[in-house]
């Protein structure tokens, strides 16, 4: 069961990142994109902060343009430092992987701080979508930066190392509806590690905020939790529920639970 959770635990951590584009227009229309792009870098010289934060993440990403981190450092700088907080957020990430700057996990932390005490919007969305000759920066970022600086306490990275520091980021991240959080501490709940106690009936509530956002990680753990009877009643019909949950939205390792417990 262990390796089963760790799994799928790593599995669901890879989806946490920097955000990546989604849709693109193909590498013959390269053109068409650095048309694109010019009204942004137009504003974004103008001072205009949004369009500045958006020039960052396009060198960053190399579209319409090389890629190029330091000019993307550079672009985020501007808009961070004028409050943007999707730039702090950005830019915070540029310092913990050392890109376009060198690597210092402080001002990685004092910039997801930042963007942390701010409040965003809600969108649906952690990609840019380019279509009918427009970008459209959808980003959600809410709670990020707080499981990013959690990250930073629980390995030591530029602060003290402190469990209770990092959960109680981790905590924070998680209420605000961010799915590795809740994934996260699910986890260390399940396997009583990070500083908390085991106890299966948290991370079964943690992985069930996850699993109704139609994460198929959570939902392929809560079925085993109910396959195995951890904290539940067994029940296969319940884990069954759950496996295919989880093989509908095309997640092999629910599908092969699935099956196994099917005898197929």
């Amino acid at each position: 069961m262990k390796h089963l959770f760790l799994l799928l635990f790593l599995m669901a951590a890879l989806f946490h990142g920097t955000p990546s584009l989604c849709d693109t227009a193909k590498d013959d229309d390269a053109e068409e994109l650095k048309q694109a792009v010019e009204p942004i870098k137009k504003a974004a010289e103008q001072g205009d902060i949004t369009a500045q934060y958006k020039l960052g993440v396009l060198y960053s990403q190399g579209i319409g343009m090389e890629q190029d981190n330091a000019k993307a450092c550079r672009w985020y700088r501007k808009a961070a430092e004028q409050g943007d907080m999707k730039a702090q957020y950005m830019l915070g990430r540029m310092y913990y992987n050392g890109e376009g700057v060198p690597q210092d996990f402080v001002k990685a932390r004092q910039w997801w701080e930042k963007a942390a005490a701010q409040k965003v919007a809600a969108e649906d969305h952690s990609a840019i979508l380019y279509a009918n000759g427009s970008f459209y920066f959808n980003i959600y970022i809410d709670g990020m930066p707080e499981y990013d600086i959690g990250i930073l306490y629980s390995k030591g990275r530029g602060v003290r190392q402190d469990d209770g520091k990092a959960l109680q980021l981790w905590e924070q991240s998680a209420a605000k509806g961010f799915v590795p959080a809740q994934l996260l501490l699910g986890y260390l709940y399940y396997r009583g590690e990070g500083g908390v106690g085991q106890d299966y009936g948290m991370a079964r509530q943690w992985w069930k905020k996850a699993a109704d956002r139609g994460n198929p990680s959570a939902q392929v753990s809560i079925g085993a939790m109910y396959e195995h009877g951890e904290g539940v009643k067994k029940d296969l019909t319940v884990a069954r529920e759950w496996y295919n949950k989880a093989c509908e939205r095309g997640f092999e390792e629910g599908c092969t639970e699935l099956k196994r417990l099917n005898g197929k």
